[in-house]
């Protein structure tokens, strides 16, 4: 309320100036009656308006990659803040949308989401983007894509109110079992291979290993393989165990979060007993 300009005008009146870019400007008014009485800015409020020098096209990229960065990083409070609370499609409503995502969220793993904005109308009240998506995640041997059409709400921030056609979400992972393997390496070493799908990407990955010797616990816990070759969904790893001779035991165990008939967190285990 320090600064005024004056405009004219009764039913309708524009004030224009040149923004600064990326500058969030508090506007309000006052109006002045024919007896000279002016009335409180706080009638009208306060409102925030920033210029954004892009276009509306880059605009949705923009809101596009924001979107795939909080989806890609199972973020599921960030992605709902960017749905409108009158989100109308498949999962129709809101609180639908979101079980279907917390759904994707504990399911997949080194999820990696592209969005490419293909074309952008505008239309009476919202902004229609028809927007290319490429997914991949762990144990999925080839990318998912398709076209997804998103509907967003510019009188809300740019939320989104509907996503329709080919959805990038919601599709239920496919799972593979699987294995463990111990073997003896030239002493004292042994080797630790596990093979598993479901876990392409992941770089690395950890096992049990619980070794008895004379009747004794010598070690019990946790080994890093590491994915050779990348992306193979193949892990190794090497550890020393000396002393371990006839009658003794080691034992490799790895949890198998997904399988091939949907169950989870299924122990593999694998036991070296000269």
């Amino acid at each position: 309320g320090q600064t005024w300009q004056e405009t004219t005008g009764h039913k309708s009146w524009q004030y224009e100036f040149p923004p600064l870019p990326n500058y969030t400007y508090h506007l309000t008014l006052r109006v002045t009656n024919a007896d000279g009485v002016v009335s409180s800015p706080k009638t009208f409020g306060i409102t925030r308006l920033t210029y954004i020098p892009l276009t509306v096209s880059e605009l949705i990229q923009r809101r596009a990659d924001e979107l795939a960065k909080v989806y890609m990083a199972k973020d599921r409070d960030r992605y709902m803040g960017f749905v409108s609370r009158g989100y109308q499609n498949y999962p129709r409503g809101w609180h639908n949308l979101r079980k279907s995502i917390e759904n994707d969220f504990k399911s997949l793993n080194n999820v990696v989401l592209r969005f490419s904005v293909n074309q952008v109308f505008k239309l009476e009240g919202v902004i229609m983007a028809d927007i290319h998506w490429r997914l991949t995640y762990a144990g999925l041997l080839e990318p998912k894509e398709g076209y997804v059409e998103i509907h967003f709400d510019p009188a809300d921030h740019m939320k989104i109110l509907v996503q329709r056609k080919d959805l990038y979400f919601g599709s239920a992972p496919i799972g593979h079992n699987g294995t463990v393997q111990l073997a003896r390496a030239p002493l004292p070493f042994f080797d630790f291979i596990v093979t598993d799908l479901d876990k392409v990407g992941a770089n690395t990955i950890t096992i049990r290993v619980r070794v008895v010797i004379g009747g004794t616990v010598t070690f019990n816990g946790n080994v890093m393989l590491t994915e050779t070759p990348r992306r193979s969904g193949r892990f190794r790893g090497t550890r020393p165990f000396p002393g371990v001779v006839p009658g003794d035991t080691v034992t490799a165990t790895y949890i198998d979060e997904l399988t091939s008939d949907w169950r989870r967190n299924v122990r593999r285990s694998d036991i070296y007993a000269p």
